[in-house]
């Protein structure tokens, strides 16, 4: 009977501990909670009033703000992706060129796109201390689109997305192995 008790105990605990192993490998990755705390690093070097000082961290809601933004793009959703710029936002893209993007665009864009998939791989909200409420945020990434006539668009993005009063009202795009596919 003791080799008996021995036996189950060892199968409850491995079975616990499987069960703790896979929720916490399983759980949704839009339910992550993240904490933000202020630290001071790096300099701010542009020639303007904010010369030579130091950034921080940001903890004004943009990380949560790109995590839904993320969501939104990935479910393809023109209302709640626009939601989350102003009405009129500029792009500087990948190739080097200026955008000056409005909802009408996010429309145009998704209309040619069957599904895509936008994977941040970090995010890092930035302020210059002691200056003006809008932030940078820089976001890692990999984002694949499947357009509708077959083509597979895939990169490596690192973008800066300038949020002011929680909206996006700039971004700047650098990729690395953007490639289209037939």
């Amino acid at each position: 009977m003791k080799d008996l008790t021995g036996f189950i105990t060892i199968i409850l605990s491995a079975s616990f501990i499987g069960y703790l192993v896979y929720t916490s490998i399983t759980e949704p990755k839009d339910q992550i909670i993240i904490e933000v705390v202020n630290a001071n690093g790096g300099v701010y070097l542009y020639e303007d009033e904010y010369n030579n000082s130091p950034f921080e961290f940001a903890n004004n809601g943009e990380v949560e703000l790109i995590q839904n933004l993320v969501l939104a793009f990935n479910s393809m959703s023109t209302e709640r992706v626009s939601s989350f710029f102003t009405d009129t936002c500029v792009v500087d893209a990948i190739d080097g060129t200026t955008h000056y993007v409005t909802k009408d665009d996010f429309v145009e864009f998704f209309t040619s796109i069957d599904s895509m998939s936008w994977e941040p791989g970090s995010i890092v909200p930035l302020e210059v201390v002691d200056s003006d409420p809008t932030t940078g945020t820089l976001v890692h990434s990999t984002e694949t689109r499947y357009y509708k006539d077959g083509t597979i668009w895939s990169a490596d993005l690192m973008e800066l997305f300038f949020i002011e009063n929680s909206k996006i009202s700039h971004v700047i795009q650098w990729a690395r192995g953007d490639s289209s596919e037939e």
